[in-house]
């Protein structure tokens, strides 16, 4: 059993908008894809300016660093990519505590 996670701020950040256009239309050729556990690997993707937004999630925090750095692999060699953050939402129990 694994530890659901997302991301749904996920960001490529490029040189311009000719840059951005490119990574937009190979994340949603990605989208297509699922990964073995039938997540896609790209979810509501967005441009704006040089900027690409997009969301992905998983059961399991180990399959969604891997899509990540799958959509990494698929963008870095476009030219005027410039970084991708993808910061996670763990689902966690958290912590209780009570005097008696």
């Amino acid at each position: 059993m694994g530890v659901y996670a997302e991301t749904s701020g996920a960001t490529i950040t490029c040189r311009n908008s000719k840059s951005a256009e490119r990574v937009y239309k190979a994340l949603a050729a990605q989208a297509k894809k699922s990964d073995e556990y039938q997540n896609p690997f790209a979810q509501e993707i967005e441009q704006d300016g040089s900027t690409i937004y997009f969301s992905a999630s998983s059961g399991r925090i180990q399959n969604l660093e891997w899509q990540m750095a799958e959509v990494w692999r698929a963008v870095k060699h476009i030219a005027g990519v410039q970084a991708m953050s993808a910061p996670f939402l763990v689902e966690g129990e958290g912590a209780y505590y009570e005097n008696e």
